[in-house]
């Protein structure tokens, strides 16, 4: 049986992108809807979106013009008077063109209209001079006509079949747009993930806004507003999600326990913040060793070290086999077998920091993921992207460090800036972070003009 000391005590350190890969292989794409096109932004597409017919389905204008008919000869003249056309109809968009074109005729036609059929050229309206003759509007050609020019012809732009959107994309403006063009009233999409987020701590107090809309200044002494569980939920909305609030447990492992089953019951991931790292009322240290599949619980990286993550049995404990970490001694790093389908019989939990930055800062760089997989985003490595340290860092850390910091630019030079409260346990810094600076470990600092890699905040990665 392992003790509370050693539960709190044992850990199984990963890399960051070690880690990353333990929680995408968990977390499954969950089932499938359809949404109408005006419900469909920000969600996640769960098929292939194919054209229902080709773009243009019809010859049509690219510009407001002529439509002419006319020979190559009659249409390039060598310095010869250029031909006279009579204007016959008026095409405009919407509208349909019943007969073919005569020879030597133009019709005015305006940009997206269907071209008359025999129409061999559109010609500018201002590469023409207009009059008029007895009750006909001429037209007279300024320049040569080349065949073809400004009609766009069928399929030019897609043909039917189309791959137009990709399983997996998230669905932006421009989607929408493309996803109507393309004749599709509703899109089929994967279903939002429920995120359950718990709060540990007894010094938290729910926030709860009086009629004015600002916080009860009277406290106990001591005590602290629960921001991180307003934080996480507003990042789990804007990552996708729907979030579920379950506010603030006590520090009993026992309860958390339970408390968390029953989260995880009605919920697809179950997020905690706080109690995670060792000292005696951490709970969750004892929590993910004793009563998970145990994915890790140690990352080499700071802030958020004590980041854990493991699977939760939905009915009684269960026998994680080679996937507990109570089978092994302290300190070995284990390598959690996966189940087949984890979603069914387990929930995800990931342990956040309690300390609102780090919290943060484990946000980005792990529940962000599991957010978009359970909703069918692929998980691709990008390239790393880079910037100019604008301050130097001092500190040196063993591990690699996560600062937050600001984009900007100088002289045609990307920087990135460190913010200056832009520590573990400060808020301060948070809403105008653009970016994480990832300095390596070493201990070393890192001077100003370093190149260090950046990453962007906000939205799928």
């Amino acid at each position: 049986m392992i003790t509370r000391r050693k539960a709190r005590r044992v850990r199984s350190g990963v890399s960051v992108a070690e880690a990353q890969q333990r929680l995408i292989e968990t977390c499954l794409p969950l089932g499938t809807e359809y949404v109408a096109f005006v419900e469909a932004a920000d969600r996640v597409a769960a098929e292939d979106v194919m054209a229902m017919f080709p773009m243009p389905r019809f010859e049509r204008s690219g510009v407001d013009g002529y439509a002419v008919n006319l020979s190559v000869e009659e249409g390039i003249t060598a310095g010869k008077t250029r031909p006279c056309l009579v204007v016959t109809e008026d095409i405009s968009a919407g509208s349909n063109f019943p007969r073919p074109l005569d020879p030597g005729t133009a019709a005015r036609i305006m940009t997206g209209a269907e071209v008359p059929e025999r129409a061999t050229s559109i010609v500018m309206l201002e590469e023409t001079d207009e009059y008029t003759k007895g009750n006909r509007l001429y037209i007279q050609l300024k320049h040569d006509v080349i065949p073809g020019r400004h009609i766009a012809r069928i399929g030019e732009e897609w043909e039917r079949g189309e791959v137009l959107i990709p399983q997996g994309r998230r669905l932006g403006g421009s989607d929408i747009g493309l996803l109507v063009a393309a004749g599709h009233r509703r899109i089929r999409v994967y279903r939002k993930p429920r995120v359950g987020i718990i709060s540990i701590g007894n010094e938290l107090l729910h926030p709860r806004p009086d009629a004015g809309g600002k916080m009860d200044e009277a406290m106990p002494a001591g005590m602290i507003h629960n921001s991180n569980g307003a934080m996480l939920a507003a990042l789990v909305r804007q990552y996708g999600g729907i979030p579920y609030d379950y506010g603030i447990i006590e520090d009993d492992a026992y309860k958390a326990r339970d408390f968390i089953r029953s989260v995880a019951l009605k919920t697809d991931l179950v997020i905690t913040t706080g109690a995670v790292s060792v000292g005696e009322r951490d709970v969750m240290a004892e929590v993910f060793v004793r009563d998970t599949c145990l994915l890790f619980n140690k990352v080499f990286m700071r802030p958020g070290s004590p980041t854990s993550a493991g699977l939760l049995p939905l009915t009684a404990p269960g026998d994680c086999g080679d996937k507990h970490i109570e089978s092994g001694e302290e300190g070995e790093e284990h390598r959690p077998g996966l189940l087949l389908n984890p979603h069914s019989t387990h929930r995800l939990v990931l342990g956040l920091s309690g300390n609102p930055g780090a919290c943060f800062v484990g946000f980005e760089l792990f529940a962000s993921l599991c957010i978009g997989a359970l909703q069918g985003a692929p998980f691709t490595k990008k390239d790393a992207l880079h910037a100019f340290l604008s301050e130097p860092v001092l500190k040196g850390s063993p591990h690699p460090r996560y600062l937050q910091g600001k984009l900007r630019g100088d002289a045609g030079m990307l920087l990135a800036e460190p913010l200056p409260h832009a520590r573990s346990s400060m808020m301060r810094s948070v809403p105008e972070a653009t970016c994480l600076i990832v300095l390596p470990g070493g201990g070393k600092p890192a001077l100003k003009g370093a190149l260090v890699e950046i990453i962007p905040l906000g939205g799928f990665r």
